[in-house]
């Protein structure tokens, strides 16, 4: 197991672990709003996604408002890696309202990652970017 950082950051192996265990959470330093086509530097405490198991947990904010905070199953599930090296995952989030198609790349060698967010309708498509740590060291929320 390779010693945190810092800012509890971990390398790409045990990176990759923790995905595969389905047991992490993105923390976003920016945010991707495809409505306002523009990018904000947002509050990593407040913009995240939680994964653990077939659960996961989404809040999506700005400086005006909670986008949207919701709970989902997931399903659908697929990692593989790029040519690159690159770990990509993707998901479907469901819940009794609607579903959301996730796609999660991890840069190769780093815990830096991006998620991004769409559902059917145009509207409410968002891209977080950010780190990725293990569930259990992040101080982000506590996994359910």
């Amino acid at each position: 197991m390779q010693a945190q950082n810092e800012s509890g950051s971990i390398g790409f192996e045990e990176t990759v672990e923790c995905v595969k265990a389905k047991k992490f959470v993105i923390r976003a330093k920016t945010l991707y709003s495809q409505d306002e086509n523009r990018y904000f530097t947002v509050n990593s405490q407040c913009n995240f996604l939680v994964v653990n198991g077939d659960k996961a947990k989404v809040q999506v904010t700005n400086d005006e408002h909670i986008k949207f905070y919701e709970e989902h199953g997931m399903s659908d599930v697929d990692m593989k890696f790029s040519k690159k090296g690159d770990l990509l995952l993707t998901a479907l989030l469901k819940d009794e309202r609607k579903a959301i198609r996730l796609k999660v790349k991890l840069y190769k060698d780093t815990n830096k990652c991006e998620a991004i967010f769409s559902s059917a309708k145009r509207s409410g498509n968002y891209t977080l970017v950010g780190e990725m740590v293990p569930g259990d060291i992040s101080n982000v929320v506590k996994l359910f």
